[in-house]
């Protein structure tokens, strides 16, 4: 079949075949640029990179830009719902933390309540003790004065308590027990950081005005402590008492600082878990002595004999031996049985 035309058209005749090609070119370009704005307008994450990997398969460039267009727009570009998501997770993070932080303000503050509580009542139970203490003291003074100028002894010498003064003495030790002890601290309070604190909590707390730290003018030492038996071994020592005679002396959890036993028999006398620094054993008889758990800091030991004592688990720290006997216990064995630090050793085992 052939269309004929006019004789003044310009246009020349055309076949139905020619028509035919021309729709259905017509038509593959339509649907590769339908595929093309297709690809580049997908939004699902998984069918992005299957088109973008048949692209680049491919040979054409438009759809490879379409692929690569989607995969930018798809991973690079938030969406709004990603932006609104987000925003509303970090609000609820900041209500979150703001709440934590309050919270533990809460918490900081009860501790710091339960904490002044605590000393209240270790204050309050020092004073009784020390009213106790000086009572005691005030009457065994002048008890431990008679027998000494009734024995007429010379100046240092050692005496023996009666029987009835020696239980006396032993009961008040043992009635003096053990209590956590504070120490006030002189000068600028200390600020302690509080401690596997979220930095974020931190900041909220600081901002909302509140300081985490400990600024009171004191310390809380761990270990239980007796400061009335330290006083009551000093008056003891200071008034020549002979102690190996005392029975059941009870002396452990003392503390004792710039003191000096001299010339003294401690036979089976209770030294354990004390506490002495700057402090110096001269001629003492340690028999059957019981100081395990005991730190001695910067103590000197003179002219000393180490006769079967219980020594476990104890800490020397700058310690001194000089002249120094040991029955049924090596140094080398008690270098086995305690911590040691800065030994200074020239004995005779």
């Amino acid at each position: 079949m052939t269309v004929q035309h006019q004789p003044n058209c310009p246009t020349a005749a055309v076949t139905t075949e020619q028509v035919q090609q021309i729709v259905t070119d017509a038509i593959a370009a339509e649907r590769e640029a339908l595929e093309v704005r297709l690809v580049e307008q997908e939004h699902r994450g998984t069918r992005i990179v299957l088109n973008w990997y048949d692209a680049l398969k491919g040979e054409r460039k438009d759809l490879k830009r379409s692929a690569w267009l989607a995969m930018l727009w798809h991973f690079l570009v938030p969406k709004p719902t990603t932006v609104a998501i987000a925003a509303g997770g970090l609000v609820t993070l900041l209500i979150t933390a703001f709440g934590v932080a309050m919270a533990y303000r809460a918490n900081v503050l009860l501790e710091r309540q339960n904490a002044r509580i605590d000393v209240q009542n270790l204050l309050s139970e020092a004073q009784r003790r020390a009213t106790y203490l000086s009572s005691e003291l005030a009457s065994l003074v002048p008890l431990i004065q008679a027998e000494r100028d009734k024995a007429k002894l010379q100046d240092g010498q050692i005496f023996t308590l009666s029987v009835g003064l020696q239980g006396r003495v032993s009961s008040v030790a043992a009635s003096l027990r053990p209590y956590k002890v504070i120490e006030i601290r002189d000068g600028t309070p200390t600020t302690a950081a509080p401690a596997s604190t979220n930095s974020l909590v931190q900041s909220l707390v600081a901002m909302i005005g509140f300081d985490s730290g400990d600024k009171d003018y004191y310390s809380m030492y761990e270990q239980l402590l007796s400061p009335e038996r330290s006083q009551l071994l000093i008056l003891l020592l200071s008034m020549n008492v002979n102690l190996k005679e005392i029975e059941n002396l009870d002396l452990s959890y003392a503390i004792i600082r710039k003191a000096v036993i001299s010339g003294n028999d401690m036979t089976e006398v209770n030294l354990n878990n004390s506490f002495f620094e700057s402090f110096r054993f001269e001629a003492v008889k340690l028999s059957i002595t019981r100081m395990s758990r005991t730190q001695f800091n910067r103590t000197v030991f003179k002219n000393i004999e180490f006769d079967n004592v219980a020594i476990f688990d104890s800490k020397f720290s700058i310690a001194k031996f000089e002249i120094v006997k040991f029955n049924m216990i090596t140094l080398e064995d008690m270098k086995k049985s305690v911590q040691i630090t800065n030994l200074y050793v020239n004995s005779k085992a």
